[in-house]
């Protein structure tokens, strides 16, 4: 009997997603998003991928200290799932608001 497998939001990302070739074609993503993720020096759906939602947003926060929106924080995780930001479940979205203030160092937001 087989045992059933449930696969993880990253391993369930669509081929849509995983073949983006530009940032723009992630889901979430306008060309205005993708412009703050370049100018952070985060070029491709690769480099979003591998500096997660939370390094990606303090990367954006760093280099544009007005950058404050948890919306953007949970479109870069849900770019990064494949998924509309508004299907993460709320304690992902609680754990990733935490790490977040905790680095920003400003408490919650």
């Amino acid at each position: 009997m087989a045992k059933a497998t449930t696969l993880s939001a990253r391993e369930s990302i669509s081929f849509t997603q995983m073949t983006a070739q530009q940032l723009e074609d992630l889901i979430n993503l306008d060309a205005e998003s993708a412009a703050l993720l370049r100018e952070a020096g985060l070029e491709s759906p690769e480099a979003l991928r591998g500096s997660g939602a939370v390094g990606s947003f303090l990367a954006c926060a760093d280099a544009f200290d007005e950058l404050r929106d948890l919306e953007f924080l949970y479109r870069l995780e849900g770019a990064i799932r494949g998924v509309a930001w508004e299907e993460i479940p709320q304690h992902d979205l609680d754990a990733m608001r935490a790490d977040a203030s905790t680095a920003l160092d400003m408490g919650e937001f």
